[in-house]
């Protein structure tokens, strides 16, 4: 399927729930693999579902260009600090 996507006029291809996941519980799983196998495609990689500070190391090495976070920040107490820990985790260098 990512194959077919990729040859339509798209910015990124996304994988996921690549982790467990409270806001989509039933969402099948996506191998990290796929980001690796996906760069062939020379699209973008987006990593989303269940995604944390902690686990982020995973993604980005992986091979994920980006990640897609919406429990994770907007269920904190404190948003702001939430996004922070995120860039901190999930930055390339």
């Amino acid at each position: 399927r990512a194959r077919q996507m990729a040859a339509l006029d798209i910015d990124y291809l996304a994988f996921g729930a690549v982790f467990a996941s409270s806001t989509k519980p039933d969402a099948v799983r996506a191998d990290l693999s796929l980001f690796a196998d996906a760069h062939a495609l020379g699209k973008a990689t987006v990593a989303i579902g269940g995604i944390r500070p902690d686990n982020c190391a995973l993604v980005q090495a992986a091979g994920a260009d980006f990640i897609a976070v919406i429990g994770g920040i907007f269920d904190d107490e404190n948003p702001t600090r939430a996004l922070r820990a995120y860039q901190s985790a999930f930055t390339k260098g």
